[in-house]
C-alpha cells in the first residue's frame, strides 16, 4: 500500500452508496487518497468491497463498533449506512478522531441531530452532509443567477420533484424505504428542501404539508394478479410496475435512454445500453439484464447472488418480485406538498410526486 494521504478514508456501509456512489472517487483519483478499511455486517458485501478496493482481511470489519475501536486508520470516515443508522456510527467516528462525510438524511429526529451536533462540538471534528446538489453545475449556476440579482427580488419559488413510476415502486413500495418510519420527504427530498433554503437565502419560519396515501395497496390490485410478477401475471404486458420488466428486461433504463438521458446508476456502462437500444430499434427484449450482465442499480438492490438464477430466485421469493399492489407493509405516500414561508418574506412551494414518466426536477 502507498503512504497515507490526507484524503484517505474508511467506509462504513458497503451498499450502493458506499460501494458505488462515493468510494469510487478514490478509484478515479488514486493520487489523492485511498480507501483503507470497510465496515459492514454483510460478509458478501464486505468481500465484494474488499476486492474492488484492494483491502486486506484485517481491514474488513463486521461492525462500525469494531472498526472504531482500532487505532485511527485515516483522517476521514464515509458513513454510508441505511437511513435509520446514521447517528451511532457518526458519533463513534467523531469520538475516534475522524472527520465524517455523512450520507443524508442526517438523522430521523431532532434528538439525533442534537446528538451529532454535540459530538461534533465536543470533539472539534467535522460532519459534512452529502447535500451534493449544491455542487452540481446546474444548481450552482441557478444559485449564482439568483444571488446576483439578475432576476430582481425573489418573491416565490416553485419546485417539483417528479419521481419516475418505476423508481417509486423500486424504492418506496418494494424497497428498503417502503415504510413511512423513514419519511420519504426526508429520504428523497432533503436535497430539495436544502436547495429551497439555499436559493431563498433565509431560514423557514412556517411550514405546512399535505400528503396523498399510496394507491399501491391490495384493495386496488388488478384482478387475477398473483403474489409475484414472475408467476404468470395476466397484466404483465401492460403493468408499469412489472418486476420482470424492471429488473430482468431493464425496460425503465431503456426508456430513459429513449429520452436521451443518462439512466440512474449507469455511469460508464451507458454506452453499452445505448448500443443495445440502437440495435433493438426500440423493440423490448426479454432478459436484457442477463445479456448485459447488468448488476448496477436498481438490480444491485435485489440480490447479492450475481447470477441469472440468483436474480430469478429473488424475484420469485422476495418482496422485490412481489406485485406492487401486494407488498403489504408499504405506507409511503404517493404525493406530498410542502409550503414554506421564509424569514425574509420569500414563499416556496414544493411538490413530490410518484407517477412521472421519468425522474426530473422543475424550478420556477
Amino acid at each position: 500500500m502507498s503512504a497515507p494521504s490526507g484524503l484517505d478514508a474508511v467506509v462504513v456501509g458497503a451498499g450502493d452508496r458506499g460501494y458505488d456512489a462515493y468510494a469510487t472517487w478514490y478509484l478515479d483519483h488514486p493520487d489523492r487518497g485511498r480507501v483503507v478499511a470497510v465496515a459492514d455486517p454483510d460478509p458478501g458485501r464486505r468481500s465484494r468491497f474488499a476486492e474492488r478496493y484492494n483491502l486486506p482481511a484485517n481491514r474488513c470489519f463486521a461492525s462500525d463498533a469494531e472498526l472504531f475501536t482500532q487505532p485511527q486508520l485515516a483522517p476521514l470516515a464515509l458513513v454510508m449506512t441505511g437511513d435509520t443508522y446514521h447517528v451511532t456510527p457518526t458519533v463513534r467516528a467523531l469520538e475516534a478522531g475522524y472527520d465524517v462525510l455523512l450520507e443524508k438524511p442526517v438523522a430521523l429526529d431532532v434528538a439525533g441531530c442534537a446528538a451529532l451536533l454535540d459530538a461534533a462540538e465536543r470533539t472539534g471534528n467535522v460532519v459534512a452532509v452529502c447535500h451534493v446538489y449544491r455542487f452540481a453545475h446546474v444548481f450552482a449556476a441557478l444559485h449564482e443567477v439568483v444571488r446576483s440579482g439578475a432576476l430582481g427580488e425573489i418573491v416565490s419559488i416553485q419546485l417539483s420533484e417528479n419521481v419516475a413510476f418505476w423508481h417509486y415502486a423500486h424504492s418506496y413500495v418494494r424497497g428498503h424505504t417502503r415504510s413511512s418510519a423513514v419519511p420519504w420527504l426526508l429520504q428523497k427530498s432533503c436535497h430539495d428542501l436544502d436547495l429551497l433554503c439555499w436559493l431563498a437565502g433565509s431560514l423557514p419560519e412556517r411550514v405546512t404539508s399535505l400528503v396523498r396515501p399510496t394507491e399501491l395497496c391490495e384493495a386496488n390490485a388488478p384482478a387475477g394478479a398473483p403474489e409475484h410478477c414472475s408467476e404468470g401475471c395476466p397484466h404483465a404486458e401492460t403493468c408499469p410496475y412489472d418486476a420482470v420488466a424492471i429488473y430482468q428486461d431493464l425496460r425503465p433504463l431503456l426508456g430513459d435512454l429513449a429520452l436521451h438521458r443518462r439512466p440512474y446508476g449507469v455511469g460508464p456502462a451507458a454506452g453499452a445500453l445505448r448500443r443495445t437500444r440502437t440495435s433493438l430499434r426500440k423493440v423490448p427484449v426479454r432478459g436484457l439484464q442477463a445479456r448485459l450482465d447488468w448488476w448496477r442499480w436498481p438490480v444491485s438492490a435485489v440480490t447479492d447472488d450475481h447470477t441469472p438464477g440468483g436474480l430469478a430466485e429473488a424475484l420469485a421469493t422476495t418482496r422485490w418480485g412481489r406485485c406492487a399492489w401486494k407488498v403489504g407493509d408499504n405506507d409511503q405516500p404517493s404525493a406530498q406538498t410542502v409550503d414554506v414561508a421564509f424569514a425574509n418574506g420569500v414563499l416556496a412551494s414544493f411538490t413530490l410526486q410518484s407517477t412521472s414518466y421519468r425522474s426530473m426536477r422543475e424550478f420556477r
